[in-house]
């Protein structure tokens, strides 16, 4: 899985503060939904063949309020990406690790997996 390892500042200098808003910045993802993955049966049991999972910056919700530009703002947008790498990440090694003896198995565990991990990463983003 590659994951670029830096964010940059915002090159247009910002936005106004958003209407009742506290926060001084956002930084947003996207993870596409899984596409051409394949069911395997090596053995007795079914498992998940390869798959590519992404994660995407989601450049029209990312923003910074106009003058709060700083490294220290910086480091804390540099979380919210890294969280969604890590977990993207986490995903990805618990879904190659399913092991089920019928197929309508592994499609409950990869829904029960996708939806722990989700709600396990939205609570990460609000440290």
């Amino acid at each position: 899985m590659a994951l670029a390892a830096h964010l940059v500042a915002v090159p247009h200098g910002g936005v106004p503060a958003p209407d009742g808003g506290t926060e001084q910045a956002q930084t947003a993802t996207n993870q596409p939904a899984i596409t051409e993955i394949s069911v395997l049966k090596p053995g007795k049991n079914f498992l998940l063949g390869p798959f590519t999972l992404t994660v995407e910056l989601d450049s029209d919700n990312c923003w910074v309020v106009k003058g709060q530009t700083s490294a220290a703002l910086l480091r804390h947008e540099q979380v919210h990406w890294d969280i969604a790498g890590l977990t993207a990440y986490e995903i990805s090694r618990t879904l190659k690790a399913l092991r089920v003896l019928h197929v309508p198995g592994l499609k409950a565990e990869v829904d029960a997996t996708m939806k722990r991990l989700a709600t396990k990463a939205q609570a990460l983003q609000f440290w």
